[in-house]
């Protein structure tokens, strides 16, 4: 799925309909697009009432990207959804394995010359996903895109685990634990030097 922001505080969220999605992966991309939504409109309102012009724009590959897709990656425990179907379990555990062999495959290719098939089988083998699945996915990893050009997405791949378990969740947590959530939300959409990796141990200072 993407979240494109269109200003005016509007989005328009897409899912790709190429891949086959049951009821949990469903729900993660829908969780994960619409926190996106949520932090832009807080992007716009500090842009539009307090001049922050570098919140227009979202380089990518930066610290900002990080805590981004962090943030998204974190939406359902900020819903405070609990599940208590088992399926819940394998579901959470599914999350991480599939980032972790998605940085490896990634790491394959870019780093040591793995081909999309060497690398789709490794996805589908290791991360327990459909090969359809796995094949399509390399394209998001891939140093080039199918018709040959550079594929500048190729690293952002790495965002997504290390935004949630080194930065987000972490910090959640102990804002769950001292009972701060409401300060917790208002330094994570109020408080611009949360919206970086860079800056967000000094954005959350006060929860140590």
């Amino acid at each position: 799925g993407y979240n494109y922001y269109q200003g005016n505080f509007k989005s328009v969220n897409q899912f790709n309909i190429d891949r086959r999605f049951n009821r949990d992966s469903l729900m993660g991309v829908m969780y994960h697009e619409y926190e996106h939504h949520v932090s832009n409109l807080w992007r716009e309102k500090a842009y539009r009432e307090r001049g922050f012009v570098e919140l227009s724009i979202v380089p990518l590959h930066t610290g900002r990207c990080v805590i981004s897709e962090g943030t998204a990656d974190t939406a359902k425990d900020f819903l405070g959804i609990k599940e208590e179907d088992p399926r819940a379990l394998v579901v959470d555990a599914l999350y991480a394995l599939r980032r972790v062999v998605s940085i490896n495959a990634a790491f394959m290719m870019n780093v040591e010359g793995a081909t999309r098939e060497e690398a789709a089988s490794y996805i589908a083998e290791t991360a327990l996903r459909d090969p359809k699945d796995a094949s399509a996915s390399v394209d998001f990893i891939a140093p080039e895109t199918p018709d040959g050009r550079p594929n500048f997405w190729a690293p952002y791949v790495f965002t997504y685990y290390i935004g949630r378990t080194d930065f987000v969740l972490p910090t959640w947590k102990r804002a769950v634990e001292k009972e701060e959530i409401t300060r917790f939300f208002k330094t994570l959409y109020l408080n611009p030097f949360s919206g970086s990796s860079a800056t967000w141990n000094e954005a959350f200072a006060w929860l140590d």
